[in-house]
């Protein structure tokens, strides 16, 4: 339900907190007569309906709390933000629900709307003509497997955001291997690929590809396959497998057509990416042929010969064109040119690290040669060496991000024309960078230097304390393998 048609004075949290009170203290009856207020008050709240249920079945009321379980999954199934799968879970708990009432035919009223969310879902064939104890079988075990999934997924998460990626890949393939429907398991374990790199981005590779082949109609796959093979510099395997993966989107007659779209626009940004016109034009086609509107579907020549102007806005202004259509090979040569010309224009260099981020691995490998080679031919130049270290780290290079990040707060630290909160901004900032990363003795060294400018500074005095408090020692080791 959308905000302008819920009292927004009341959040999700609001709710379960309130669901949980009332559970707590064994006043089912008293949470219904909320409950059904609210939900009187938000007519099209579908997690305030489905909470109603749960309170309605805790107080024994079980054809009202099946009303309830009803209405919730009826406003879900509306939704245009919830995906199919998070569709056919809430068609499944009704139909879970009404098993375990021993309403058979009730359970398998709502059978063809499971099979038209998810018609290749296992259920839908094991529950056709099934009698009531085997449906209850079937059901109680897919649920018992997808819950078990979904608690590994989400400590997978939980591990992922710590860093520890081969806890993280372990805990999704396990996950996988128990219920093979998670989407988002496949996605994260995808990124999480990413991040190990090396070998194990190999092995995710491989892991994609065995699974495209038991599966070549599944265009999720070919598509995550294809940001694998891009991790892995394989531009050409991996645009094979992206247009796969588009042209089965395309044809697909579950997926929306703004999604359709993206996934083509994707494409278009990918062969932009690698300037390959030919390539770029017809998947630009195809787009057109999806969504006039779309930005991507208008032609890249943009401003012909602006490569040639020497008015500095004038080309800043066609790169920004640019980057807003998401053509960033264009966006980066005209950044180039404008450097070029004019090399102290400061913002140039800001907004052309920008686009190099945008481009993906491809992008922030050109973009590390780029910076690169700026902080060789201008070795004091702070802003540089600043922009590649955010390089290194979007590449996932922290010890390489930490020495350029140093660099250039550290030459900041020294300019007589860096105003001292600037300095002290980004000192801060090395702080928490190095924090982040469990890399409390370099932490203390940049807190020290922050309290060297300004003694009195309280959030680095109370960082003293913490940095301190962990054992972090006076002195400092360089080597990052001595780091606690």
């Amino acid at each position: 339900m959308s905000d302008d048609q819920r009292d927004l004075r009341l959040t999700g949290a609001d709710l379960h907190e309130r669901f949980e009170r009332f559970l707590a203290d064994g006043q089912a009856g008293a949470g219904v007569a909320a409950f059904e207020q609210i939900c009187a008050q938000n007519p099209r709240w579908g997690l305030a309906h489905d909470l109603l249920g749960q309170l309605r079945e805790a107080a024994a009321q079980m054809e009202a709390a099946y009303e309830a379980y009803r209405a919730g999954m009826n406003i879900g199934l509306r939704s245009r933000r919830m995906s199919r799968q998070l569709k056919a879970d809430l068609v499944l708990k009704v139909i879970e629900f009404c098993l375990s009432r021993d309403w058979h035919e009730r359970a398998m009223s709502h059978l063809d709307a499971l099979e038209e969310l998810a018609p290749h879902h296992p259920l839908v064939a094991q529950l056709r003509g099934a009698d009531k104890r085997e449906a209850e079988a079937h059901v109680a075990d897919h649920m018992s497997r997808r819950q078990r999934a979904q608690a590994w997924v989400h400590e997978a998460r939980s591990r992922f955001e710590a860093r520890d990626y081969l806890a993280a890949r372990d805990l999704y393939l396990k996950a996988l291997a128990t219920d093979e429907r998670s989407t988002n398991a496949y996605i994260f374990l995808t990124r999480t690929f990413e991040h190990l790199g090396g070998q194990a981005l190999n092995e995710g590779v491989a892991y994609f590809e065995d699974l495209v082949r038991r599966r070549p109609n599944w265009g999720l796959g070919f598509n995550l396959l294809g940001q694998l093979h891009a991790a892995a510099g394989s531009d050409e395997e991996a645009y094979q497998a992206l247009v796969r993966g588009a042209d089965l989107s395309d044809t697909s007659p579950t997926l929306d057509a703004r999604r359709k779209a993206e996934l083509r626009a994707d494409l278009v940004r990918f062969c932009e990416a690698r300037t390959w016109p030919e390539r770029s034009q017809a998947q630009r086609e195809r787009l057109r042929a999806l969504a006039p509107a779309h930005p991507l579907a208008a032609s890249a020549t943009l401003l012909p010969g602006i490569d040639d102007s020497d008015d500095p806005e004038r080309v800043l202004q066609a790169a920004r064109a640019a980057s807003q259509i998401g053509q960033w090979v264009q966006a980066a040569r005209y950044y180039q040119g404008a450097i070029q010309r004019h090399p102290r224009l400061r913002v140039a260099y800001s907004e052309l690290a920008a686009v190099y981020l945008q481009m993906g691995a491809t992008g922030r490998a050109q973009g590390l040669r780029f910076f690169g080679r700026l902080v060789e031919m201008s070795p004091k130049w702070g802003l540089v060496w600043r922009l590649l270290g955010q390089l290194h780290a979007a590449s996932g290079d922290d010890d390489a991000a930490y020495r350029a990040l140093r660099e250039a707060t550290l030459l900041g630290v020294a300019s007589t024309r860096l105003p001292s909160a600037v300095k002290i901004d980004h000192l801060m900032e090395l702080v928490t960078f190095c924090s982040e990363r469990q890399w409390f003795n370099r932490a203390l060294e940049h807190v020290k230097l922050v309290l060297e400018l300004q003694p009195d500074n309280g959030p680095a005095r109370s960082l003293l304390a913490v940095l301190t408090a962990r054992g972090a020692p006076e002195r400092l080791e360089e080597d990052s393998q001595a780091e606690f």
